[in-house]
């Protein structure tokens, strides 16, 4: 930490999207087949006791969201690495330091791979033993299906969850808790919109989250 730290720039920096990320799983928008009340997912998940997955699914449907929440609310060590980025040496890197944190701490460790359809077959052999052997629970993250883009013999290990694309009604719903958040109230009569006579495009929840000091109006 240091002087500029305190400015928060950075804060003001980021996009809607990301500053109205859900922290919980009650305030995790869509996905209600996977994470509702009672279901499998949400119950490994308040009982940290989540086994190896893929998440699959459109950009934009929380994926990345779902796997931060699992994170925070997890008693064990959370890796992030990003396909694209991330070599065989980061992959055994985190590898051994999931086997310490196991064999010294008792301390599971769960590694989210985001873009995982983007590991080659060398990168997924040096992890398929980690998976096998239980040193770290595996979460990817692939907007490609994974029974055809990545390694069998990973896929075969996980569970695999597919998440759909949000709807129009849980996207305005996302809206109105961001209008709520900025003006502290009810959003003003003037940006209230009617879900069921309009339709919310792709490009409109794209420029939503991307200009998050536009000003607001209706699409009405």
């Amino acid at each position: 930490m240091d002087l500029f730290d305190f400015n928060h720039n950075e804060d003001d920096a980021k996009p809607l999207a990301e500053k109205m990320r859900a922290e919980s799983l009650d305030e995790f928008i869509g996905q209600r087949h996977i994470v509702a009340e009672g279901s499998l997912l949400r119950r490994a998940i308040r009982l940290d006791r989540l086994g190896s997955c893929i998440f699959w699914g459109p950009p934009g449907c929380g994926k990345t969201t779902l796997a931060n929440i699992i994170a925070k609310t997890t008693h064990g060590n959370f890796v992030k690495l990003n396909a694209v980025q991330s070599g065989v040496a980061d992959v055994k890197k985190a590898v051994e330091d999931a086997h310490n944190a196991l064999k010294l701490y008792g301390k599971r460790t769960y590694l989210l791979l985001d873009e995982c359809h983007r590991f080659n077959k060398t990168q997924s052999d040096s992890l398929l033993p980690a998976i096998e052997q239980g040193t770290i629970i595996f979460i990817g993250s692939t907007t490609e299906n994974p029974y055809a883009s990545m390694t069998p013999a990973i896929v075969s290990r996980c569970r695999v969850f597919e998440f759909k694309r949000l709807s129009a009604e849980e996207i305005a719903g996302a809206l109105r808790a961001a209008l709520v958040s900025r003006y502290g109230r009810s959003p003003p009569i003037a940006y209230r919109w009617r879900t069921r006579r309009s339709t919310i495009s792709r490009a409109w929840r794209r420029a939503i989250c991307a200009r998050p000091t536009m000003r607001w109006s209706s699409p009405c």
